[in-house]
């Protein structure tokens, strides 16, 4: 009669696997619970197994607690979805699928920098044919290391490259120089020379005058009169030279 009795209880026991879906990030750990109940059972082996997934074919098995419950906990290092299931091996109960989907993980936010550059030239302006050295000094303000800096300047149009040198990194390919890499509040240097030459669309600036009337004059009166049109002339040409000389090539500030 016991033994009828015992036949009835192994097949009215039931194994409910828990959550039924989960989703994590790969890195991640998840916690199965499987509950064997009607009634519960302490002490009863129970045998967890990934059928399906990236992680299939890694089983785990344990016992029951005193509530009748088990758990399996495991991480994932690849993406994708496991479904899992749970077996009471002595009343041959099997319990639901569990559904674990892992996820990749969000890629780690860029770094924040603030490479700031400050430019002098010596001299501050110049004649054509006449070389220009221009310095630039890159700091980076962080919060975070900026990596990969190269720093590129044009020097005035039609101007040609003498040299650049950096201070620090892969060294320069014409104007451009590799700085590499700057931690913050580090700071590098860029030195550029430069010959300058005539800017496009340039004038030559040529004069010659002549007195208008054209007859003899007293030699005082003729005098005067020369040098009142020579300077009002001349004062004319000099503004027009300094116009055109504000337009000069000079090296970039």
């Amino acid at each position: 009669m016991s033994a009828l009795v015992l036949v009835a209880s192994a097949a009215a026991a039931q194994l409910t696997l828990s959550p039924a879906t989960s989703t994590l990030t790969v890195g991640q750990s998840v916690t199965l619970t499987a509950s064997l109940t009607n009634p519960a059972q302490p002490q009863e082996p129970v045998t967890f197994t990934i059928t399906s997934g990236p992680n299939a074919g890694k089983t785990f098995q344990t016992s029951t607690d005193a509530n009748g419950q088990a758990t399996f906990t495991y991480s994932s290092s690849q993406n994708g979805t496991d479904v899992v299931s749970a077996t009471a091996v002595r009343f041959e109960a099997t319990s639901n699928d569990a559904s674990v989907t892992w996820n990749p993980p969000a890629p780690p936010p860029p770094p924040k920098t603030d490479v700031q550059v400050t430019l002098t030239t010596a001299p501050a302006s110049g004649r054509v044919g006449e070389n220009a050295t221009w310095v630039a000094t890159l700091t980076n303000a962080g919060p975070d290391t900026a990596t990969g800096v190269n720093f590129t300047a044009t020097g005035p149009a039609g101007s040609k490259l003498v040299s650049a040198t950096a201070s620090r990194g892969n060294g320069c390919s014409a104007s451009t120089c590799g700085v590499g890499t700057l931690a913050p509040n580090a700071s590098a240097t860029v030195t550029g020379v430069y010959t300058l030459a005539r800017e496009d669309g340039g004038v030559r600036l040529d004069y010659s005058g002549r007195l208008v009337p054209e007859f003899r004059l007293p030699p005082l009166i003729g005098t005067a009169a020369v040098k009142v049109a020579v300077e009002k002339q001349f004062g004319a040409l000099v503004r027009e030279i300094q116009r055109r000389a504000a337009l000069r090539i000079a090296p970039a500030q």
